[in-house]
């Protein structure tokens, strides 16, 4: 790979942070050339092919192929082919890896420095959006957010603004504390994320949105931990890993409460009703013996109303699911007339099972148990370790998805879907491999 095609390829890791959240044109774009970059390196090298994470992305992609096949077939409703594009970039992770990898060999780029160009662009993706939909005017008059943040819904605002307060909270560390990036610019890049942040939690509290709340919370809990855990495992014996694990549990305390404050100071109840009942109706949810007639249902959330039906339709078809499209399915087969207009089940792990069956769940839970597994493995000797900033930030950025996942589909969202698959590729990464390559060609 040449140099000019290596920068072409490093930058398209930026270019999807930022333009995945309001020119998904450009987004594609970048995307389409990391993918024909791989490609064409695979072919040059079919020994990749073997290695279990692409063998297993191409698996899934092609297995999201069949079941289109198969539901349009079966007769589920829906363009089961129009759809299934959107299931697949999680898959498509492993495959840019490849191009990632030569482009960091070829420049001697730290592969970890990806992490920062993802969160540099992410920042400023999701900010712009924020900006152009009125989040400092909500900010500057202190206005709550009912359904609608200029012409995006709540969900998606939440989703932005939580995204944001991750990226900024780390290149605030990576800046002041890395002594690789640690310079006189990004000591004053940092200082002037700091108010932008105060910003940011201040528009999280006026959204109102209750996965925005947990999810935030939970991922930078997960931040605080990724920091402070490793240090402490390594050097158990020393002051400051005691410090940073004690400021971690001090930290996580107050951001679950501080969370909970916040959503109590909103108004906005947590769930509709009663609480027990909610509880119960939860717990036989959970276990699957619930179906849609049973009537407290009738006056429930609706998120527990499109579980129940989602079940039902699992029950229905609990193999190969109903397809790639289910949009049709909550107005065709919901008793309930409150949910019968929307066109998801605002559960990403119950939509997916709902779409795929349980092979299509057994084959995805391969995928990631892979993607794991390529993430922890060891480092080889001499490698330089990953910036504890950039893998805190990753960590979060994972948790906080996994997180809104759960009342949102969140990978049918374009932004969330390109992080995703950027994570994906950065798990088939060893951390600065490229210096080690690259040094090792040239002895």
């Amino acid at each position: 790979m040449s140099d000019e095609a290596a920068w072409l390829v490093v930058g398209c890791v930026p270019l999807i942070g930022v333009f995945s959240f309001w020119w998904l044109n450009i987004a594609d774009v970048a995307v389409g050339i990391l993918v024909v970059a791989s490609t064409v390196l695979v072919l040059r090298n079919r020994a990749l092919l073997l290695q279990p994470p692409l063998l297993l992305g191409l698996a899934w992609m092609l297995f999201v192929a069949l079941a289109a096949g198969y539901a349009t077939w079966s007769g589920s409703p829906g363009n089961q082919f129009r759809n299934w594009p959107k299931h697949i970039p999680i898959a498509l992770g492993p495959l840019v890896a490849v191009a990632l990898v030569a482009a960091c060999r070829q420049l001697r780029l730290p592969t970890d420095r990806l992490v920062a160009l993802l969160l540099g662009g992410v920042l400023v993706g999701a900010l712009v959006v924020l900006l152009r939909n009125g989040g400092l005017d909500a900010v500057l008059q202190s206005r709550s957010i009912e359904d609608f943040l200029g012409d995006i819904n709540r969900n998606l605002a939440t989703l932005c603004c939580g995204l944001c307060i991750i990226a900024a909270m780390t290149l605030i560390h990576y800046f002041l504390f890395d002594p690789r990036a640690r310079t006189r610019l990004t000591t004053l890049a940092a200082l002037a994320l700091v108010p932008l942040l105060i910003g940011l939690f201040d528009l999280l509290v006026l959204l109102r949105g209750r996965s925005g709340y947990v999810g935030t919370a939970l991922a930078l809990t997960a931040w605080l931990f990724a920091l402070a855990a490793p240090a402490w495992y390594r050097q158990k014996t020393q002051r400051t890993p005691q410090l940073w694990l004690g400021a971690a549990v001090i930290g996580t305390a107050a951001v679950a409460l501080g969370a909970y404050q916040a959503f109590v100071i909103s108004g906005r109840s947590v769930v509709r009703g009663s609480l027990t009942e909610t509880l119960h109706i939860l717990g036989q949810l959970i276990v699957g013996t619930v179906n849609s007639s049973y009537p407290p249902l009738q006056t429930a959330e609706e998120r527990l109303q499109l579980a129940a039906v989602g079940i039902d339709l699992i029950r229905q078809r609990p193999l190969l699911g109903w397809g790639p499209d289910v949009w049709l399915l909550p107005s065709l087969y919901s008793p309930f007339p409150g949910v019968q207009g929307v066109n998801q089940f605002h559960d990403g792990y119950l939509q997916f099972v709902v779409c795929f069956g349980a092979l299509g769940a057994l084959l995805m839970v391969a995928l990631l148990l892979t993607l794991l597994r390529a993430a922890l493995r060891k480092r080889p000797a001499g490698e330089a370790a990953m910036s504890p900033a950039l893998f805190a930030g990753a960590v979060a950025l994972l948790v906080f998805l996994l997180v809104v996942n759960v009342t949102e589909s969140v990978l049918h969202v374009k932004c969330a879907a390109m992080i995703a698959m950027l994570l994906a590729a950065l798990a088939c990464i060893q951390p600065s491999a490229a210096l080690s390559g690259r040094a090792a060609a040239e002895t």
